[in-house]
């Protein structure tokens, strides 16, 4: 089970851009974005798959909680994300519809994959603005996105 809820509080972020960067083909990229636009009365949320930190699929998987401040993943949509990602996904992504793309607390807390890439889109504002992270034991660093 995954559960994010927002937090006011705004976590340490250290900017790591220049080390491992997580590579987006613009056609994966642009999926995640159409998924995550698709209802902007909850958080949408899924897994990234792929190798060596470029993205071959996006899979959605629905929000059991249907909040606008909190996403959860389970069940069996995300048993069966979770199988195609060969149990251990290169990233989990999720938005914020009324936050930057920061990691909240919450977030960082409940963070569990630490070899997974974390990716936040904010849909505050159009286009969205989208960071990807690492979060290992409550550290955050941000990493590079790049968009093909």
């Amino acid at each position: 089970m995954m559960t994010s809820v927002k937090s006011r509080q705004t976590p340490d972020v250290q900017d790591d851009v220049g080390s491992p960067k997580l590579i987006f083909p613009r056609a994966q990229y642009e999926a995640m974005l159409e998924h995550l636009r698709s209802d902007r009365t909850q958080e949408r949320c899924g897994l990234l798959a792929g190798r060596d930190g470029r993205v071959a699929y996006v899979l959605p998987v629905p929000n059991v909680l249907r909040s606008p401040v909190a996403y959860r993943m389970e069940g069996p949509e995300f048993a069966e994300a979770l199988k195609a990602c060969d149990w251990e996904p290169l990233g989990i992504y999720h938005s914020h519809l009324s936050a930057p793309p920061i990691p909240s607390m919450t977030d960082i807390a409940e963070a569990t994959y630490p070899e997974a890439v974390y990716v936040i889109a904010s849909l505050q504002a159009q286009p969205p603005s989208v960071r990807a992270y690492r979060i290992v034991r409550g550290s955050v660093k941000e990493i590079g996105l790049v968009i093909e």
